[in-house]
C-alpha cells in the first residue's frame, strides 16, 4: 500500500491510504433511523463516495449506517460523513469493521 503526497509539482494530487474501485450499486443510507436511497460511486477500504441523498440535511462529523447489498441479505457498515460536495458524500468507515468492508470490496468487485 502507498500513500501519494502532493507536493509543489503536483498540487492537486490525491492523499489516499487505501485505492478506490469504482462501483454501480444501491445503498441506503440511514442517519438517525431514517432511510435515505442513493448510489454508491467508488469504494475502498476505509471510506467511500456515494450519491447525496435527496432533502439530505447532515454534514461533516454526522454517524450514519450504510445498508450495502450482499448475496445473502445487506450488510450494514457504519461510517462517518468526512465530506459533502454538491452530489455526493465522502464517508469513512469506523474502525473495526475491517473484515466487513473487504467482504464488500470482494462481492461488488464480482459484480
Amino acid at each position: 500500500m502507498a500513500l501519494k503526497i502532493a507536493t509543489s509539482q503536483d498540487p492537486g494530487a490525491e492523499r489516499r491510504r487505501h485505492v478506490r474501485m469504482d462501483v454501480a450499486t444501491t445503498v441506503m443510507v440511514s442517519p438517525n433511523g431514517q432511510a435515505n436511497q442513493t448510489a454508491v460511486f467508488d469504494i475502498s477500504e476505509s471510506g467511500a463516495r456515494i450519491g447525496l441523498p435527496a432533502d439530505f440535511e447532515h454534514g461533516p462529523g454526522a454517524l450514519v449506517r450504510l445498508h450495502l447489498p450482499k448475496a445473502h441479505g445487506p450488510m450494514v457498515l457504519f461510517a462517518e460523513i468526512k465530506r459533502v460536495a454538491g452530489d455526493h458524500l465522502g464517508v469513512e468507515f469506523a474502525e473495526g469493521q475491517e473484515a466487513l468492508v473487504l467482504q464488500v470490496i470482494d462481492e461488488l468487485s464480482e459484480r
